[in-house]
Protein backbone atom coordinates (compact mmCIF):
# COMPACT_ATOMS: atom_id res chain seq x y z
CA UNK A 1 0.00 0.00 0.00
CA UNK A 2 0.96 3.64 -0.31
CA UNK A 3 0.71 6.41 2.22
CA UNK A 4 1.54 9.98 1.42
CA UNK A 5 0.72 13.63 1.44
CA UNK A 6 2.27 14.58 4.77
CA UNK A 7 4.32 17.78 4.69
CA UNK A 8 7.43 17.70 6.87
CA UNK A 9 9.96 20.49 7.42
CA UNK A 10 13.61 19.77 6.61
CA UNK A 11 16.31 22.40 6.59
CA UNK A 12 13.62 25.07 6.71
CA UNK A 13 11.66 23.76 3.71
CA UNK A 14 8.40 21.82 3.43
CA UNK A 15 8.50 18.34 1.95
CA UNK A 16 5.67 16.22 0.59
CA UNK A 17 6.24 12.61 1.60
CA UNK A 18 5.09 9.37 -0.03
CA UNK A 19 5.74 6.18 1.93
CA UNK A 20 5.89 2.98 -0.16
CA UNK A 21 6.69 -0.70 0.42
CA UNK A 22 10.33 -1.70 0.84
CA UNK A 23 12.30 -3.60 -1.77
CA UNK A 24 15.67 -5.13 -2.42
CA UNK A 25 15.13 -5.67 -6.12
CA UNK A 26 14.18 -3.29 -8.92
CA UNK A 27 13.16 -6.24 -11.07
CA UNK A 28 10.02 -6.92 -9.05
CA UNK A 29 9.10 -10.36 -7.75
CA UNK A 30 6.09 -9.18 -5.76
CA UNK A 31 3.35 -6.60 -6.01
CA UNK A 32 4.97 -4.50 -3.27
CA UNK A 33 8.27 -4.44 -5.13
CA UNK A 34 6.51 -3.43 -8.33
CA UNK A 35 4.81 -0.51 -6.56
CA UNK A 36 8.19 0.83 -5.47
CA UNK A 37 9.88 0.19 -8.85
CA UNK A 38 7.00 1.86 -10.70
CA UNK A 39 7.53 5.05 -8.72
CA UNK A 40 11.02 5.16 -10.22
CA UNK A 41 9.49 4.96 -13.67
CA UNK A 42 6.54 7.31 -13.15
CA UNK A 43 7.89 10.17 -11.04
CA UNK A 44 10.38 12.82 -12.03
CA UNK A 45 13.01 14.91 -10.28
CA UNK A 46 13.45 12.80 -7.14
CA UNK A 47 16.49 11.87 -5.09
CA UNK A 48 16.68 8.56 -3.25
CA UNK A 49 17.82 7.76 0.26
CA UNK A 50 18.67 4.07 0.36
CA UNK A 51 18.40 2.85 3.94
CA UNK A 52 20.57 -0.21 4.46
CA UNK A 53 20.93 -2.47 7.49
CA UNK A 54 24.68 -2.22 8.03
CA UNK A 55 24.77 -5.76 9.42
CA UNK A 56 23.53 -6.95 6.03
CA UNK A 57 25.59 -4.63 3.86
CA UNK A 58 26.08 -7.21 1.12
CA UNK A 59 22.33 -7.33 0.55
CA UNK A 60 22.13 -3.54 0.63
CA UNK A 61 24.88 -3.22 -1.96
CA UNK A 62 22.89 -5.46 -4.27
CA UNK A 63 20.20 -2.77 -4.32
CA UNK A 64 22.81 0.00 -4.57
CA UNK A 65 24.11 -1.68 -7.73
CA UNK A 66 20.63 -1.58 -9.26
CA UNK A 67 20.14 2.08 -8.33
CA UNK A 68 23.51 2.76 -9.96
CA UNK A 69 22.44 0.95 -13.14
CA UNK A 70 19.21 2.97 -13.16
CA UNK A 71 21.21 6.21 -12.76
CA UNK A 72 19.00 7.28 -9.86
CA UNK A 73 20.59 10.05 -7.74
CA UNK A 74 20.86 8.71 -4.21
CA UNK A 75 22.59 8.76 -0.85
CA UNK A 76 23.25 5.64 1.19
CA UNK A 77 22.31 5.50 4.88
CA UNK A 78 24.11 2.72 6.75
CA UNK A 79 21.56 2.26 9.50
CA UNK A 80 21.97 0.29 12.74
CA UNK A 81 25.67 1.04 12.50
CA UNK A 82 26.02 0.56 16.26
CA UNK A 83 24.73 -3.01 16.07
CA UNK A 84 27.12 -3.77 13.24
CA UNK A 85 30.07 -2.45 15.27
CA UNK A 86 28.99 -4.47 18.31
CA UNK A 87 29.18 -7.58 16.15
CA UNK A 88 32.65 -6.71 14.94
CA UNK A 89 31.74 -5.32 11.51
CA UNK A 90 33.50 -2.10 10.56
CA UNK A 91 32.57 -0.30 7.33
CA UNK A 92 34.93 2.21 5.76
CA UNK A 93 32.18 4.65 4.74
CA UNK A 94 34.64 7.05 3.06
CA UNK A 95 36.00 4.28 0.86
CA UNK A 96 32.50 3.04 0.09
CA UNK A 97 31.42 6.56 -0.83
CA UNK A 98 34.36 6.86 -3.22
CA UNK A 99 33.62 3.48 -4.80
CA UNK A 100 29.92 4.24 -5.28
CA UNK A 101 30.40 7.90 -6.14
CA UNK A 102 27.55 8.92 -3.79
CA UNK A 103 27.38 10.19 -0.18
CA UNK A 104 27.42 7.46 2.49
CA UNK A 105 26.38 8.24 6.07
CA UNK A 106 26.31 5.94 9.10
CA UNK A 107 23.13 6.28 11.16
CA UNK A 108 21.39 4.93 14.25
CA UNK A 109 17.83 5.95 13.51
CA UNK A 110 16.31 5.14 16.91
CA UNK A 111 18.81 7.55 18.50
CA UNK A 112 18.69 10.00 15.56
CA UNK A 113 22.45 9.62 15.29
CA UNK A 114 23.70 10.72 11.88
CA UNK A 115 20.34 12.12 10.74
CA UNK A 116 21.56 15.75 10.44
CA UNK A 117 24.53 14.59 8.37
CA UNK A 118 22.24 12.48 6.20
CA UNK A 119 19.82 15.30 5.46
CA UNK A 120 22.74 17.63 4.74
CA UNK A 121 24.15 15.10 2.26
CA UNK A 122 21.06 15.44 0.08
CA UNK A 123 22.50 18.61 -1.42
CA UNK A 124 25.22 16.51 -3.07
CA UNK A 125 23.16 13.42 -3.93
CA UNK A 126 24.00 12.15 -7.41
CA UNK A 127 23.85 9.11 -9.65
CA UNK A 128 26.39 6.45 -8.78
CA UNK A 129 29.47 5.80 -10.89
CA UNK A 130 29.50 2.13 -9.81
CA UNK A 131 28.87 -0.21 -12.77
CA UNK A 132 28.50 -3.96 -12.33
CA UNK A 133 29.62 -5.79 -15.47
CA UNK A 134 28.18 -9.05 -16.77
CA UNK A 135 29.42 -11.84 -18.98
CA UNK A 136 30.11 -11.10 -22.64
CA UNK A 137 26.79 -12.51 -23.85
CA UNK A 138 24.71 -10.43 -21.44
CA UNK A 139 26.73 -7.28 -22.15
CA UNK A 140 26.22 -7.83 -25.90
CA UNK A 141 22.49 -8.25 -25.36
CA UNK A 142 22.37 -5.03 -23.32
CA UNK A 143 24.16 -3.18 -26.13
CA UNK A 144 21.69 -4.57 -28.69
CA UNK A 145 18.66 -3.70 -26.56
CA UNK A 146 19.50 -0.15 -25.50
CA UNK A 147 19.00 1.50 -28.93
CA UNK A 148 15.59 -0.16 -29.19
CA UNK A 149 14.29 0.99 -25.82
CA UNK A 150 12.38 4.26 -25.29
CA UNK A 151 14.38 7.06 -23.71
CA UNK A 152 11.41 8.41 -21.76
CA UNK A 153 10.77 5.41 -19.53
CA UNK A 154 12.12 7.11 -16.40
CA UNK A 155 15.43 5.37 -15.68
CA UNK A 156 18.60 4.58 -17.62
CA UNK A 157 18.09 2.26 -20.59
CA UNK A 158 20.84 -0.06 -19.28
CA UNK A 159 18.70 -0.82 -16.24
CA UNK A 160 15.60 -1.32 -18.40
CA UNK A 161 17.56 -3.67 -20.69
CA UNK A 162 18.56 -5.77 -17.69
CA UNK A 163 14.93 -5.91 -16.52
CA UNK A 164 13.87 -7.04 -19.99
CA UNK A 165 16.55 -9.74 -20.08
CA UNK A 166 15.45 -10.91 -16.62
CA UNK A 167 11.96 -11.44 -18.02
CA UNK A 168 10.17 -8.62 -16.20
CA UNK A 169 6.62 -9.03 -17.48
CA UNK A 170 5.47 -5.92 -15.61
CA UNK A 171 7.34 -3.79 -18.19
CA UNK A 172 5.45 -5.14 -21.16
CA UNK A 173 2.54 -2.68 -21.07
CA UNK A 174 4.95 0.26 -20.87
CA UNK A 175 6.98 -1.01 -23.80
CA UNK A 176 3.92 -1.77 -25.93
CA UNK A 177 2.71 1.78 -25.38
CA UNK A 178 5.96 3.25 -26.68
CA UNK A 179 7.28 0.81 -29.30
CA UNK A 180 6.06 -0.69 -32.53
CA UNK A 181 5.56 -4.39 -33.17
CA UNK A 182 8.84 -4.69 -35.07
CA UNK A 183 10.85 -3.31 -32.14
CA UNK A 184 9.02 -5.55 -29.68
CA UNK A 185 9.81 -8.61 -31.78
CA UNK A 186 13.49 -7.59 -31.98
CA UNK A 187 13.61 -7.21 -28.21
CA UNK A 188 12.10 -10.65 -27.70
CA UNK A 189 14.57 -12.21 -30.16
CA UNK A 190 17.54 -10.64 -28.34
CA UNK A 191 16.26 -11.84 -24.98
CA UNK A 192 15.70 -15.39 -26.21
CA UNK A 193 19.13 -15.50 -27.82
CA UNK A 194 20.78 -14.39 -24.57
CA UNK A 195 18.74 -16.86 -22.53
CA UNK A 196 19.84 -19.74 -24.75
CA UNK A 197 23.44 -19.23 -23.58
CA UNK A 198 22.62 -20.27 -20.00
CA UNK A 199 21.08 -23.40 -18.47
CA UNK A 200 19.61 -21.29 -15.63
CA UNK A 201 17.08 -18.49 -16.04
CA UNK A 202 18.52 -15.13 -17.05
CA UNK A 203 16.93 -13.59 -13.95
CA UNK A 204 19.05 -15.90 -11.80
CA UNK A 205 22.20 -15.41 -13.87
CA UNK A 206 21.94 -11.62 -13.79
CA UNK A 207 21.21 -11.62 -10.05
CA UNK A 208 24.17 -13.91 -9.39
CA UNK A 209 26.62 -11.83 -11.40
CA UNK A 210 25.33 -8.60 -9.84
CA UNK A 211 25.73 -10.14 -6.39
CA UNK A 212 29.31 -11.09 -7.22
CA UNK A 213 30.02 -7.43 -8.04
CA UNK A 214 28.39 -6.40 -4.74
CA UNK A 215 30.49 -9.01 -2.91
CA UNK A 216 33.71 -7.62 -4.35
CA UNK A 217 32.76 -4.11 -3.27
CA UNK A 218 31.68 -5.37 0.16
CA UNK A 219 35.03 -7.04 0.75
CA UNK A 220 36.89 -3.84 -0.14
CA UNK A 221 35.13 -1.75 2.52
CA UNK A 222 34.36 -4.15 5.40
CA UNK A 223 36.76 -5.39 8.06
CA UNK A 224 35.92 -7.72 10.91
CA UNK A 225 37.32 -7.77 14.41
CA UNK A 226 37.73 -10.84 16.62
CA UNK A 227 34.07 -10.55 17.59
CA UNK A 228 33.03 -11.60 14.11
CA UNK A 229 33.83 -14.68 12.07
CA UNK A 230 33.51 -14.49 8.28
CA UNK A 231 30.79 -16.88 7.26
CA UNK A 232 31.07 -18.93 4.08
CA UNK A 233 27.47 -19.93 4.65
CA UNK A 234 26.39 -16.27 4.50
CA UNK A 235 28.12 -15.85 1.16
CA UNK A 236 26.61 -19.03 -0.24
CA UNK A 237 23.20 -17.81 0.86
CA UNK A 238 23.72 -14.42 -0.74
CA UNK A 239 21.21 -15.05 -3.49
CA UNK A 240 18.50 -15.16 -0.80
CA UNK A 241 18.86 -11.39 -1.01
CA UNK A 242 16.70 -11.43 -4.11
CA UNK A 243 13.96 -13.47 -2.45
CA UNK A 244 10.69 -11.50 -2.24
CA UNK A 245 10.43 -12.08 1.51
CA UNK A 246 13.67 -10.20 2.25
CA UNK A 247 13.45 -6.41 2.03
CA UNK A 248 15.60 -3.35 2.39
CA UNK A 249 14.42 0.13 3.12
CA UNK A 250 14.52 2.78 0.45
CA UNK A 251 13.60 6.40 0.80
CA UNK A 252 12.90 8.45 -2.31
CA UNK A 253 12.81 12.22 -2.52
CA UNK A 254 12.37 14.82 -5.23
CA UNK A 255 13.44 18.34 -6.02
CA UNK A 256 16.60 17.84 -3.90
CA UNK A 257 14.34 17.66 -0.84
CA UNK A 258 14.08 14.62 1.40
CA UNK A 259 12.92 13.19 4.67
CA UNK A 260 13.62 10.03 6.64
CA UNK A 261 11.01 7.66 7.96
CA UNK A 262 11.15 7.00 11.69
CA UNK A 263 11.47 3.28 10.95
CA UNK A 264 14.49 3.87 8.70
CA UNK A 265 14.95 0.27 7.75
CA UNK A 266 11.77 -0.91 6.11
CA UNK A 267 9.60 0.69 3.50
CA UNK A 268 10.27 3.31 0.91
CA UNK A 269 9.68 7.02 1.10
CA UNK A 270 9.23 9.68 -1.53
CA UNK A 271 9.06 13.39 -0.81
CA UNK A 272 8.42 16.44 -2.95
CA UNK A 273 8.68 20.17 -2.36
CA UNK A 274 5.17 21.08 -3.45
CA UNK A 275 2.87 18.69 -5.28
CA UNK A 276 4.46 15.57 -6.85
CA UNK A 277 4.35 15.44 -10.63
CA UNK A 278 3.67 12.08 -12.28
CA UNK A 279 5.77 11.27 -15.30
CA UNK A 280 2.94 9.29 -16.86
CA UNK A 281 2.72 5.73 -18.09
Amino acid sequence: CLAGGEALPINGEAWQVMDTPGTNNLTPMSEDEQVTRDILLDEDGYTCIQVCDTKNLRRGLLLSAQLAEAQVPFVLALNMADEARSRGFHVDDARLSKALGVPVVQTVAVERTGIPALTASLKVARASTFRPTYDAGIEAAISDLEPLLPGDIGIATRAVALMVLAGDESLQARLRGRLGQAELEQIDTIRRRAAARHPESLRFVISRQRLQAADRLHDQVVTRSGKSVASGVARRLGLWAVHPLTVEGVAWVTERKAVLSTALGLGALFAWCGAPGPRGV
